[in-house]
């Protein structure tokens, strides 16, 4: 679900450069790096998993 929410950003980040709308550009930016953030400290916070023997 990350990974579909990080491409329809970076989809929308896109269309915002090539539009030339700097608020919004900056907003999916902040949206983007926000996700980011979240994802990465939910993967550090995932216990490790034991292997199967």
């Amino acid at each position: 679900m990350g990974l579909l929410i990080m491409f329809n950003s970076f989809c929308w980040l896109t269309n915002n450069i090539l539009l030339g709308s700097i608020a919004d550009t900056l907003m999916e930016l902040t949206f983007s790096s926000i996700n980011l953030i979240t994802g990465w400290r939910m993967h550090k916070a995932l216990p490790p998993t034991p292997l199967p023997q």
